[in-house]
């Protein structure tokens, strides 16, 4: 019964994934679609399934969709996104946050810190910073080495700007 059952399973992940082609992650009724079968489906045919049919999806939503505005910031993408973070490997979630919002948010900082020195609030800067570090952790990310990874890199840039260092040296600006 164990290879019907594995056949069944094939189907329906593939006719999830066909399904998942007109899906926007705002949807969250994919979250609670897909979830139950984190139970069910190996960690292989998980991971294979949402790096193939999840994170495209999410990867364009960070990509597209979502700006970071210390001024007004809009997290429903953000959040769209955290959501699926239990379903995707730490590795893999970490890539994705690495590479389509600490981009971005790196971009910003280096911005923030590169105002001329009257016009820079070193308070608001370490307040942004302290806010994006409680919103990763009240999400679980605390523990995510390529998140804690990308934070360090800010803090290490916020204090070399401190010390008077060039920003471009740090290697935050592409």
């Amino acid at each position: 019964m164990g290879w019907r059952l594995a056949e069944l399973f094939t189907n329906i992940r593939h006719k999830l994934s066909v399904v998942l082609r007109q899906w926007h992650p705002s949807d969250e009724s994919a979250l609670h679609i897909i979830s139950p079968w984190k139970d069910v489906w190996t960690a292989e045919q998980l991971e294979t399934f949402t790096n193939k049919s999840i994170l495209p999806k999410l990867t364009l939503l960070l990509r597209n969709e979502f700006e970071i505005n210390p001024r007004d910031q809009n997290m429903e993408p953000f959040i769209w996104c955290l959501a699926w973070k239990n379903l995707i490997s730490d590795t893999i979630f970490g890539q994705l946050l690495q590479n389509e919002f600490f981009n971005k948010w790196h971009q910003v900082l280096q911005q923030w810190l590169s105002l001329d020195i009257y016009q820079i609030n070193y308070d608001q800067i370490s307040d942004w910073y302290r806010w994006w570090r409680q919103v990763f952790d009240s999400y679980g990310l605390d523990s995510n080495k390529i998140v804690m990874k990308e934070f360090r890199k800010g803090l290490e840039a916020m204090n070399e700007a401190l010390g008077g260092e060039d920003l471009y040296s740090l290697g935050l600006s592409k």
